[in-house]
């Protein structure tokens, strides 16, 4: 799933400048990840543009990387915020639920080996959406940077870099150590798994 890159930042500069609505803003939005992901399928030749559940799944079948087009999918038909609290985070969120996936992994800028995520890590509407998805569902969180952690979490069949998840309304972080197991606080036998707030679902302030 692209995000929108320079295409959406165009967005954000156009609806400051002609104050359009944000329902407006967001259907463009769609469409600067459909550009995104056009720019992609054309620089690497194993990338196939896709945008439905069925062409994903035929993607797969013909051991090409699916491209998600969301426009025919999302475009005045998804259930999700229609403004700028929904990204490309929450509806990556939304399509590996609908494809009943065990795993999704955000790849942002910064990488997940610190201690506290930083402001505005996803978008504002991501807990409130993770709350809702199917307990099987695991989250994680990899810079761009860390390919080779990335690749070495697939092929164990693990999940890699930093776990998300909702506790009390918030969304946390889990860092893992190797095994899949939890960085932790102290060294006693009372220490805890570190995970660090970073917001409340819902806060549109990130």
């Amino acid at each position: 799933v692209p995000g929108g890159g320079r295409f959406a930042d165009a967005v954000r500069a156009a609806q400051c400048l002609w104050r359009f609505p944000d329902e407006h803003a967001h259907r463009m939005a769609l469409r600067a990840m459909e550009q995104y992901g056009l720019m992609l399928a054309g620089l690497c030749p194993t990338l196939q543009t896709a945008d439905s559940p069925a062409a994903i799944i035929h993607a797969l079948r013909q051991r090409r990387v699916p491209v998600w087009c969301p426009v025919s999918m999302e475009d005045g038909r998804g259930a999700l915020a229609r403004d700028w609290s929904v990204t490309g985070d929450s509806l990556a969120l939304a399509l590996a639920c609908r494809l009943r996936v065990r795993r999704l992994v955000l790849v942002k800028i910064c990488t997940s080996g610190r201690r506290r995520a930083p402001p505005g890590l996803v978008d504002s509407g991501f807990a409130r959406l993770l709350h809702r998805c199917p307990p099987w569902l695991e989250v994680g969180w990899l810079g761009v940077c860390q390919s080779r952690l990335l690749a070495a979490g697939l092929a164990r069949n693990e999940l890699p870099g930093a776990r998300l998840e909702v506790r009390g309304g918030r969304l946390r972080i889990a860092l893992r150590k190797k095994k899949g197991r939890y960085l932790v606080k102290g060294t006693g036998p009372r220490r805890k798994k570190a995970r660090y707030q970073i917001g409340k679902a819902g806060d549109t302030r990130q």
